[in-house]
């Protein structure tokens, strides 16, 4: 993998994402290396590739990876989207599949690491990162300097996918669909702002904002607080209280959350 990256430390209110919770990457093929640096193999794997995409890449994720196959959209094909801008592109799976990406974000390990990837890393991952950094608060610019990041890996990126055949004849490393336009990841973001905010397009499409935020406060009166009795099932994220400072709770959360801040800033 040559576009694997941790996605901790990014800013989040008054805190930062922990690392070693929510990874993203270009697709792992047989013979590919453990990426260094990062907490692997992880607890989950989510692969947002088509099946007929994912059958052909053969790496072999070890027996306790939960690997969750969600497809954003099927029968993807390459050949067919390389002449559409990347913008209509994003803003198709924002028009017919968001529910697909909010159920992507579900299937987040409640307990480990887990991976996000589809071929590249870039355009199908990029925007189910977009909405789960969102739903933790981290800043708008710090989400689209992250997709761009790719850009630092897409001649590997591109070298690999040609070696397994993966490209049309006709696209080199300098063509549009392997770029990171600013405009089509801005769209992501707005699309969650238009929505009400981005809880409000979470739940609008599936996502159940309860199960996120077990365990949060529902005010700022610290007379008020009230922890639940049970957590809810299979909750994709558990928020816990580690400390209190100046009538202010500081949380940890098991997934996409963030290290310190304001009680219900993060998922």
């Amino acid at each position: 993998m040559v576009n694997a990256r941790d996605l901790g430390g990014l800013p989040a209110g008054a805190g930062r994402t922990r690392p070693g919770v929510l990874l993203r990457s270009d697709a792992p093929y047989l013979g590919d290396a453990h990426p260094e640096g990062l907490v692997w193999p992880p607890a989950t794997v989510v692969d947002l590739r088509d099946p007929a995409e994912s059958a052909r890449s053969g790496y072999p994720w070890p027996g306790e990876v939960e690997v969750v196959s969600n497809p954003l959209f099927s029968g993807a094909r390459l050949d067919r989207a390389v002449e559409k801008p990347l913008i209509d592109i994003y803003r198709t799976v924002m028009d017919t599949a968001a529910p697909r990406v909010v159920a992507a974000i579900d299937r987040y390990s409640e307990s480990g690491a887990t991976v996000v990837h589809c071929a590249a890393g870039k355009d199908r991952t990029g925007i189910v990162v977009a909405v789960s950094l969102r739903l933790a608060g981290v800043a708008p610019e710090a989400i689209v300097e992250d997709y761009q990041r790719t850009e630092d890996a897409i001649e590997q990126v591109y070298h690999r996918m040609r070696e397994r055949r993966r490209l049309p004849a006709a696209v080199e490393p300098d063509h549009q669909i392997f770029r990171t336009p600013r405009p089509a990841i801005e769209l992501v973001l707005d699309r969650l702002e238009s929505a009400g905010g981005a809880w409000e397009g979470f739940e609008a499409h599936g996502g159940d904002r309860t199960v996120w935020t077990a365990g949060a406060p529902a005010s700022s009166n610290p007379d008020r607080r009230r922890r639940p009795t049970r957590p809810p099932r299979n909750p994709p994220l558990l928020m816990k209280p580690t400390a209190s400072d100046g009538g202010q709770r500081r949380w940890v959360s098991r997934k996409v959350g963030v290290c310190e801040g304001r009680a219900g800033a993060g998922l």
